[in-house]
């Protein structure tokens, strides 16, 4: 347990090893913490990428139809 560690360390008034346990310690909990953001911002930067790129699209079928004029006014698409 580091935390023993750093009170016997302290207890026993080796001041260069007890800071040393303590910066070991907060430096390893910072890293712990920094990987628990980067997990969480990976996911809200991506996951909506990848909802984008599974979202069907829409083939056209074989019942639309278009018809197509020599006027330059909008083909009328119809059901059929």
């Amino acid at each position: 347990m580091e935390t023993i560690d750093i009170i016997n360390a302290i207890a026993a008034g080796n001041k260069i090893d007890a800071m040393d346990k303590i910066n070991d310690h907060l430096y390893a909990k910072a890293a712990e913490t920094m990987k628990g953001y980067k997990e969480v911002l990976a996911k809200s930067y991506f996951a909506d990428a990848e909802e984008e790129e599974e979202t069907p699209v829409e083939e056209p079928t074989a019942e639309t139809s278009v018809e197509v004029t020599d006027t330059e006014e909008t083909p009328e698409v119809t059901e059929e």
